[in-house]
């Protein structure tokens, strides 16, 4: 299916839907390059070849002895960089990638048609890990989305018009309501097109304590990640050391290299243990929740030839990782951010009020509040309840641009204050 056909395909509700990207294929070479980026690059190589405060330029800094890799690193952004220069005519420089260029993308399964749904956008950038997972979700549930592209820092106003404050990737857009962290997108979902369903019986709740466990994966499959030398744009680093309080202590996480590649290792031997049983999914013959959040953490690692190799003796991960790929990413269609806020700006929020009566703090629809992640990301997101429960909490709030949107947010991990 064409990029125009695809287009074709989907209209889009009360917006004027933008054509795909150019379909013309990058060279082998490029299209290489490329796939050698990933967010997971960022925390060391970058970090330990800035200039400390405080320091003289001249001087001798821990990450001299990454120079090298960061220099070969350094070399394949400028590829990156003059492919993005050379799509002037593409809103934002590297918003419409080819299929061929795309990092990542899998084969979608064409055994099936797509599952056509109520308008689905995804605010994301290609590099993200956590975009990743969800991309990877909309493939397994073969469904048609709309992909909106943003920045990979801050400032990011046509996101934070949607939520508010909020500017982690990726977010999802139905209408009016908005709906941030993997965890919230997954349910949600899963609810709009139930099969193939996420939770064989008995995996649900396993696949939500699997978090914790998934988390520590990823910080070590991205720190790891990291020595590889690749480099991003000016700026990126010191966006996301914002992010993390108490900052980057670059020192320790360079000192703490050779214990990060023991974590991973030992995570990779149980994750190759329970897979070598002849199963093909974490949890028997059905992929689940579970697969997808595994997956992601290895989404860096995997592509980066100097930390690949951590993955190599485990022959059944491997297989598995192939597994999930084979799922694809959907069919989406490329929209301008601009596009997305007309869309919330003209709909009316889907969701219903609903009190949690159990709420030891006796929170009710009404009640003015702020939400914030507990650890990464500190800008808060406030407005009116209008849902709540055990497991989610949705805020009403106005906005000059996006009009009145609902943002819906999971409780695990989020601390909600008092406006």
């Amino acid at each position: 299916m064409t990029a125009s056909a695809r287009s074709r395909d989907q209209p889009l509700s009360r917006a004027r839907r933008a054509e795909n990207g150019s379909s013309t294929p990058s060279s082998s070479s490029s299209t290489a390059s490329i796939r050698r980026h990933s967010s997971g690059s960022v925390f060391i190589a970058r970090l330990l070849l800035r200039k400390q405060p405080g320091s003289d330029s001249s001087a001798p800094r821990p990450g001299m002895m990454l120079r090298g890799v960061a220099e070969t690193g350094a070399a394949r952004f400028r590829v990156l960089h003059r492919i993005c220069r050379n799509r002037r005519d593409q809103p934002r420089g590297c918003q419409a990638w080819t299929q061929q260029e795309r990092p990542f993308i899998g084969a979608r399964r064409d055994n099936k048609e797509e599952k056509p749904m109520a308008d689905i956008i995804l605010h994301h950038y290609w590099l993200s890990p956590y975009a990743e997972k969800i991309r990877r979700i909309l493939g397994f549930k073969n469904l048609a989305w709309n992909s909106v592209e943003i920045p990979l820092m801050a400032p990011k106003p046509d996101l934070v018009a949607l939520t508010g404050g909020y500017r982690k990737t990726p977010v999802l857009q139905i209408g009016a309501d908005i709906y941030c962290d993997t965890d919230c997108i997954a349910r949600v979902l899963e609810r709009l097109q139930p099969e193939p369903t996420l939770f064989a019986p008995g995996t649900e709740a396993l696949s939500y304590m699997l978090g914790p466990w998934q988390s520590e994966l990823f910080w070590s499959a991205v720190a790891l990640a990291g020595t590889s030398g690749d480099v991003f744009p000016e700026g990126f680093v010191e966006d996301r050391d914002k992010m993390i309080p108490g900052g980057l202590d670059i020192e320790k996480m360079l000192i703490e290299i050779p214990a990060t590649r023991d974590r991973l290792r030992s995570k990779l031997g149980i994750l190759e243990g329970l897979l070598a049983g002849g199963s093909p999914y974490l949890f028997g013959d059905h992929a689940s929740l579970a697969d997808f959040s595994m997956f992601h953490p290895l989404f860096a690692p995997k592509s980066l030839g100097s930390v690949a190799e951590v993955l190599t003796p485990y022959a059944a991960v491997n297989a598995w990782l192939e597994r999930i790929e084979a799922f694809g990413h959907g069919t989406f269609t490329q929209i301008d951010s601009s596009e997305a806020i007309e869309v919330a700006r003209q709909s009316t929020s889907a969701t219903a009020t609903a009190a949690d009566a159990g709420d030891p703090s006796e929170r009710k629809p009404g009640d003015r509040v702020r939400i914030v992640h507990e650890s990464f990301g500190n800008d808060p997101v406030e407005g009116e309840i209008v849902s709540s429960s055990a497991q989610q909490i949705s805020i009403r709030r106005e906005d000059e641009r996006a009009g009145e949107v609902v943002v819906h947010f999971p409780r695990e991990h989020y601390v909600i204050l008092g406006s």
